[in-house]
């Protein structure tokens, strides 16, 4: 990785306070067995400049939680505080701007567009800002220098390996510097050298430019690296040490 940079407007006296709180959210699914609960009654505040990793089994419900968090998915209780600002779940367009603005995803499953190539993949976030395209050009150029892809930025999303494809997604996420990064097993197609190389970026995200990254991951030793550790159990989220 290279040591390229994106800009990163100051957050001002907004970082002294946390950026995200959930208070009592709660998620059910209907199933065959009746109706289940995922997430009963969650509490959660995350910081700026704070990197927070969650962990928990398969199935019991992070990827749900990182959702409801990224305003893609409706909670059935509770509330959620974002940038100071009550989140209003029935609002398209106040989520629509809360997502474009001061959320980043990293997704599992990368979601590329794949008829975009890599860079143009990285200008999505940035275009839904109306940025000058010029702009978001060398802004898109710089994401992908930082994750090494440099050299792949015209390259289709088909043609490229499961790491790289998932480091344009990294560099998608991360390219508007949102004030939230959340990351569903960030580095779960890369190998261990090139996971840790992402992490300690995702880290040098959040502290030196004051971002809020919560990652939900397997990866112990990547988990017992973060700023704080969560364990998610029975619909809720337990304190770990680190």
């Amino acid at each position: 990785m290279n040591h390229a940079t994106i800009d990163t407007p100051s957050q001002g006296t907004q970082a002294a306070h946390p950026f995200m709180q959930a208070h009592g959210i709660c998620k059910s699914f209907q199933s065959a067995a009746g109706r289940e609960t995922i997430l009963g009654a969650v509490q959660l505040s995350v910081g700026l400049g704070e990197v927070l990793a969650i962990t928990a089994p398969s199935g019991a419900g992070k990827s749900t939680l990182l959702k409801i968090l990224g305003t893609l998915e409706k909670p059935d209780a509770g509330t959620l505080c974002c940038g100071g600002e009550m989140v209003d779940f029935r609002n398209g367009r106040q989520l629509a701007q809360l997502r474009a603005r001061s959320i980043g995803f990293v997704f599992q499953r990368f979601n590329l567009v794949p008829f975009l190539t890599a860079q143009e993949n990285v200008e999505l976030p940035l275009k839904l800002r109306r940025m000058a395209r010029q702009h978001r050009r060398r802004q898109a150029q710089a994401a992908l220098a930082l994750m090494g892809l440099e050299p792949k930025r015209m390259a289709m999303p088909a043609t490229l390996s499961g790491g790289e494809q998932q480091r344009v997604a990294i560099a998608r996420a991360i390219v508007g510097a949102p004030s939230l990064l959340l990351c569903d097993e960030p580095t779960g197609s890369l190998g261990e050298e090139a996971g840790q190389q992402i992490f300690e970026l995702l880290c040098t995200f959040a502290q030196a430019h004051r971002r809020a990254v919560v990652l939900v991951t397997h990866n112990e030793s990547l988990a017992r690296q973060a700023t704080r550790r969560l364990y998610l159990h029975n619909g809720a989220l337990q304190g770990l040490a680190p």
